[in-house]
């Protein structure tokens, strides 16, 4: 997750690491995209929480640097 969340915001505008553009998936949104439908297929009550999200603590507080909805989300196919 370390190296995700690095790759993600050396990715981004160096001024906002929070920065999250329409037209642009950045690598952690990506991740917790494709884990969103495991990590809400194997939680109880999954309908409590909103989304996923990857938070950089600073000095100043966190900073969110991706975020996943939970609801909608299906479990991809097996690959075969």
């Amino acid at each position: 997750m370390r190296e995700t969340a690095i790759e993600d915001v050396a990715a981004k505008p160096a001024d906002r690491p929070d920065h999250s553009a329409t037209d642009q998936v950045y690598p952690a949104t990506r991740f917790l995209r494709l884990v969103a439908p495991l990590v809400r297929d194997a939680l109880p009550d999954w309908e409590r929480y909103e989304a996923l999200e990857l938070i950089c603590r600073t000095e100043c507080g966190g900073v969110v640097i991706a975020r996943a909805e939970l609801a909608g989300v299906r479990v991809p196919e097996p690959v075969r």
